[in-house]
């Protein structure tokens, strides 16, 4: 995956704020997600993770802090290699 990204692309994906219902908060945790990832890099918070499954390899991080969030959020990064 990693080298179809540009190597200036960073990105961050929630799927947690959609289904709560907080789009504010969904937004607070990508731009969180945003500067964590490294060029090239896609970081995804737990339930992306669990949606993504065994498709990809998936590298947890430390927990983080997010704005307008009571509780610490996991986030990882998706791996180079995409599992078939």
């Amino acid at each position: 995956m990693k080298r179809f990204l540009p190597r200036l692309l960073s990105i961050g994906i929630d799927s947690s704020g959609a289904r709560e219902g907080s789009l504010s908060s969904m937004r607070n945790i990508v731009r969180r997600f945003q500067t964590l990832a490294q060029p090239g890099q896609v970081v995804t918070g737990p339930r992306t993770a669990a949606w993504i499954g065994d498709a990809a390899t998936i590298e947890w991080l430390d927990e983080v802090h997010v704005k307008g969030k009571s509780e610490p959020v996991r986030p990882s990064v998706l791996g180079p290699t995409v599992r078939k």
